[in-house]
């Protein structure tokens, strides 16, 4: 399967998933889009694609994805804090820098 097309079915899917009450875990993405001829990799990186092209996906340890522009600060502090903390650099990774 070409990544264009699981960015789409990625995208169709996070569509119905609004706020954290709301979220998918990804192994229900998975559970979803795989059986369509997509890998686990082109799901992430689907995932990466649409957050670097604006589209609000955030994410939480044990709650899943879901869409919500304002929760999106939050998460670049958390993880640009993380990254300190590990030494990684940059600061701000390029899928968040638009927030």
């Amino acid at each position: 399967m070409k990544q264009r097309d699981v960015n789409l079915y990625v995208a169709e899917v996070m569509n119905n998933h609004l706020g954290r009450l709301n979220a998918i875990k990804f192994q229900d993405i998975e559970a979803i889009i795989v059986p369509m001829g997509a890998t686990k990799k082109q799901i992430r990186e689907a995932i990466r694609i649409l957050r670097s092209h604006r589209k609000a996906i955030s994410s939480r340890p044990n709650v899943g994805y879901y869409l919500d522009k304002t929760d999106m600060v939050g998460c670049k502090t958390w993880l640009e804090n993380l990254r300190i903390a590990k030494g990684i650099s940059p600061i701000t990774p390029k899928s968040l820098s638009w927030v």
